[in-house]
């Protein structure tokens, strides 16, 4: 390592700590930034599932759970700013502590329903969790393709599900595991329009 790199490492390091314990994670006048690098996250969320609610009565299982993940996904981009993944290493403790403030800013609270990120695991794990689906399912009937249709058929013994859209209750199945995402969805409406009366 040069020099000039530990210099600079030294100064980031030595500017970490003084946002965390003067500022509590950010400093005051670049929170306004933060909300609005919030602001695409959700608005792109809200979108998707705007396209999802106003094509229910589409036959495309596929479209419903491609605007879905679609959602699902910004979701998850925006629980990270409130929930830094656990790392270790440098700027940890910075993550952590703005996750904290905007939590704070925004009113999020701790049991929010982003603060629970299974759906969005499923989906940038799915290879892996499908290998697990797979070594535990020695018998029954696969539907690897998209579905639509009531999540009571994820119930019984015989089907093994992939992805399916139930549009009655809102609910996606993913390798038989049932997610009902509308608290997720309402969750993000309610951050979004706190976004709006800070920035407005």
């Amino acid at each position: 390592m040069n020099q000039d790199h530990k210099d600079k490492k030294t100064v980031m390091e030595q500017q970490e700590s003084m946002v965390v314990e003067s500022f509590e994670g950010i400093i005051p006048q670049y929170e306004i930034l933060y909300f609005h690098a919030l602001l695409y996250p959700a608005e792109r969320c809200l979108d998707a599932f705007s396209r999802y609610n106003e094509n229910k009565h589409c036959e495309s299982a596929t479209f419903l759970i491609q605007t879905i993940q679609e959602a699902i996904g910004h979701a998850g981009v925006l629980s990270k700013f409130f929930w830094p993944p656990n790392r270790k290493g440098a700027m940890c403790r910075l993550h952590k502590k703005r996750g904290e403030k905007l939590r704070r800013s925004l009113e999020v609270k701790v049991d929010s329903p982003l603060s629970d990120r299974k759906i969005r695991n499923v989906w940038e794990h799915f290879d892996e969790r499908l290998d697990e689906f797979l070594l535990d399912s020695d018998s029954g009937f696969f539907l690897p393709d998209c579905h639509k249709g009531s999540h009571t058929a994820a119930d019984g013994p015989i089907a093994k599900i992939f992805k399916l859209i139930d549009t009655e209750t809102d609910c996606l199945v993913l390798l038989n595991e049932k997610y009902f995402f509308l608290p997720i969805i309402d969750e993000v409406q309610a951050i979004y329009e706190r976004i709006r009366e800070k920035i407005e």
